[in-house]
């Protein structure tokens, strides 16, 4: 009741002040969505160099201002001009009060790995996802999307000539 009283539906706020550890092993940390991607971006790209590099080029981007126009995102795919790009996000979870897992899929808090799925998304890499998560045995869900917001769209825009694009089960993908 006290904080109604102190904001609005559609007020902006973050978290101000050191992080703060939660029951269940989680944690509250101002901008700690941007962190772990970046975190988990640089570690990927670090152990797959490490372990002899890839027969790829693989590029960790940390990227800024997603919310407001995906210009970082924007200026490493043009950049980079990648055929491939994995977008590091957070995603609300579904078994929370007002999640609706019959809009995105059942998205369990601490439940793993979301594998997007999304008319702009690629299906044959999200499918070589979901195949080496269950390999692995890496806990993962898959979350539908009925359209893409943020970075996740940028690689989709592409700087590729349209007579260059082919098509992958039904995705359009760089040839």
């Amino acid at each position: 009741e006290e904080a109604e009283r102190l904001v609005r539906i559609g007020d902006a706020g973050v978290w101000l002040g050191p992080p703060v550890d939660l029951p269940g092993n989680r944690l509250l940390s101002k901008a700690l969505d941007n962190r772990l991607g970046a975190y988990v971006a640089v570690e990927t790209a670090r152990r797959v160099a490490e372990t002899g590099g890839s027969e790829v080029d693989v590029v960790a981007v940390a990227a800024v201002q997603e919310e407001i126009g995906s210009y970082g995102a924007r200026a490493a795919a043009f950049g980079l001009d990648p055929q491939v790009a994995l977008v590091i996000d957070v995603t609300p979870a579904t078994d929370v009060p007002g999640g609706d897992p019959r809009r995105q899929g059942r998205i369990e808090l601490g439940g793993g790995v979301m594998i997007a799925r999304a008319p702009t998304l690629n299906p044959h890499v999200s499918g070589l996802l979901a195949e080496v998560a269950e390999r692995e045995g890496i806990p993962h869900a898959l979350e539908a999307y009925s359209a893409v917001f943020f970075d996740r769209r940028v690689p989709a825009l592409g700087q590729w000539p349209e007579e260059e694009w082919v098509m992958a089960d039904d995705a359009p993908v760089p040839a």
